[in-house]
């Protein structure tokens, strides 16, 4: 058997995952190279850039969007690899380097442990190993431990411009949470963690294929500062500021001398070939992240697919008997491996937020509840005429344009629709209807400014979005990019209506208008068929039955990587394409006016 990283974080999980991964291998299914096993953690680490990928019903979707996301890691990676090379040549001239390394060794049971090294170099009794990550540097920047009232780096910049990792020895005496920092850094279940245990997989192997020598392990990520000035001759693919390097041999250290451990754990799962039901836990099935187990859906398969005990708002908080901070608090978990599945198995006298009692109340009864007050106070602030606002974004990893960072939202295109007045709404008028997209490679974001505020003229009226952190925040980066417009862009931002409000919650607003603190801090409308969630789409069927049904593209990350595939793909395809953002973005912004207009309804 040949052993990757991915194999082991995969198989510590739990004694089960081994005899299912052997069944599935079996049958041939889920049959993966060991490249992609070792592009794997990049992926994921784009991922939780991005957005999950893993809520899809329909499985060649799954498949294809995956694929495309490995396309384009693979992309980005090549490219930082491509500055990486020339940054770490330039500061080791006498090293000799090798990229895209494959190293691997016999461990004693007959296994082959295996990995590929970015880069690597040796120098007289040192071998210095890169693994290039698609991520951004800043959390590993501003990672700190406190020593006494201070608090203190764990990476620290050295002459060279490398950030080190110097291990402290701390006294007793001193008040420090070091250890507990660290051992957070580094834990194999965390995103950042997954990352040094891979480093230090590989620098286990280093270390049985030269024995007597030094191993310097390193990360290269994207450094956050860095910012593209548009000159192609700065080329961020060709500028060394566009990533940051990190020696983290010393912080790996023990994590390496556990490795081996964590191998024979594996050998025993393994062994024991055991595919009965086992306890489920949180950070090993990772359900819902990035790293959410392959045999989640099998494992979960007894929890229901609407209204579980994973719907009520705030689950991981637990659920207590009483009202007292000494009563007992049942974890989730811990009621799901007791057969506590279903919103309605929790006992009712467990439930002293009222925000879960409203959820109960609502599935019990399968009503809906709205409060009406509250969403007349709200809708009552909208000016006419309306305009309904969507953007599309494409968070490149390596910036493409002036002005742009690493997994800058790069908008690419918009969709507004006009209501004059309360009333009808065509959605295809295209009087009342105006839409933009980036239809050629190259920097087109002037070009769409100049549309937006065409179709968004001056004035007090509202411009409805949904969740407007992201349409505020897209705003706010063009007019400092763009400072022409600024000032139109900063109006325009300063008129926009969050949608989401007005079904979830605004806690000041409803404050400052005389609502109850009780009454401002519960929702505004819950239908059980939302099973917690405040989505768009999982809002729209409520009011309108079929309004993304028959789309090529139904969801925002489908849009952008589709986008990604412009300069791939052939004019007829990419007229498709992009005739297939454009009635997603379309729908996306038509659906708010149907939301809005059924909420009216109700009030």
């Amino acid at each position: 058997m040949v052993i990757t990283t991915i194999d082991l974080l995969n198989y510590l999980r739990c004694r089960r995952y081994a005899a299912l991964d052997s069944r599935m291998s079996a049958r041939q299914i889920n049959a993966s190279s060991q490249d992609d096993k070792n592009l794997a953690l990049k992926c994921l680490s784009v991922k939780n850039n991005y957005q999950s990928i893993m809520d899809d019903d329909d499985s060649e979707e799954y498949v294809q969007k995956k694929q495309m996301h490995s396309e384009i890691t693979a992309k980005a990676v090549y490219a930082i690899k491509t500055v990486a090379f020339a940054k770490i040549k330039a500061l080791y001239p006498d090293v000799m380097w090798s990229q895209n390394q494959k190293i691997s060794v016999n461990f004693p049971t007959g296994d082959t442990l295996s990995a590929r090294l970015d880069l690597m170099g040796s120098y007289s009794d040192t071998i210095y190993a890169f693994t290039v990550l698609p991520v951004i540097d800043k959390e590993m920047i501003d990672w700190k431990y406190s020593l006494g009232k201070t608090k203190q780096p764990f990476f620290i910049k050295n002459e060279q411009g490398i950030y080190l990792y110097k291990k402290n020895k701390i006294s007793p005496t001193v008040n420090s949470n070091y250890s507990i920092r660290l051992e957070k850094m580094t834990n194999r279940r965390s995103d950042s963690g997954r990352h040094f245990y891979d480093l230090a997989f590989k620098t286990y192997i280093l270390h049985k294929l030269y024995p007597h020598q030094t191993i310097k392990s390193h990360l290269v990520m994207l450094n956050h500062q860095y910012v593209f000035d548009g000159d192609p001759l700065h080329d961020p693919k060709a500028d060394y500021n566009l990533i940051s390097l990190f020696d983290v041999s010393a912080a790996i250290v023990d994590q390496t001398e556990a490795i081996e451990i964590d191998l024979y754990r594996m050998l025993n799962h393994i062994n024991l070939n055991d595919d009965s039901p086992c306890q489920l836990v949180k950070n090993e099935c990772q359900k819902g992240t990035s790293f959410e187990c392959q045999f989640s859906d099998y494992c979960f398969s007894h929890i229901p697919k609407v209204n579980s005990i994973f719907h009520y708002f705030q689950q991981h908080l637990g659920f207590a008997e009483g009202p007292k901070k000494t009563d007992i608090c049942h974890d989730t978990y811990d009621l799901i491996n007791e057969g506590v599945v279903d919103m309605l198995d929790v006992p009712i006298s467990w439930l002293h937020r009222e925000k879960n009692l409203m959820q109960r109340y609502c599935v019990e009864n399968d009503y809906t509840f709205i409060n009406k007050p509250k969403v007349k106070a709200i809708i009552d602030t909208i000016r006419y005429p309306i305009y309904y606002l969507d953007f599309e974004a494409y968070p490149a990893i390596i910036p493409r344009f002036r002005g742009e960072i690493p997994y800058s939202q790069s908008v690419f295109q918009f969709s507004v629709h006009v209501q004059t007045t309360p009333g009808i709404l065509d959605k295809d008028n295209p009087k009342t209807h105006f839409e933009f997209i980036d239809t050629a490679i190259g920097d087109h974001r002037e070009e769409l400014i100049q549309k937006l505020l065409v179709a968004i003229p001056k004035g007090d009226s509202s411009i409805i979005v949904y969740n407007k952190t992201f349409e505020k925040n897209r705003l706010l980066e063009l007019a400092t990019i763009f400072p022409a417009y600024q000032q139109r862009l900063n109006e325009i931002g300063s008129r926009l209506f969050d949608l989401l409000r007005v079904l979830k919650n605004d806690y000041d607003f409803f404050v400052a208008r005389g609502f109850p603190k009780e009454v401002a801090d519960s929702y505004n409308y819950y239908h059980p068929l939302m099973c917690g969630s405040y989505s768009l789409k999982k809002i729209l069927p409520l009011f309108e039955v079929g309004g993304y049904d028959g789309l090529s593209i139904s969801n925002g990350m489908s849009a952008y990587l589709q986008y990604a595939r412009f300069s791939d793909i052939e004019a007829d395809e990419r007229q498709e394409t992009i005739n297939n953002l454009l009635a997603y973005c379309k729908q996306d912004t038509y659906s708010m006016y149907i939301i809005l207009k059924g909420l009216e309804n109700m009030i």
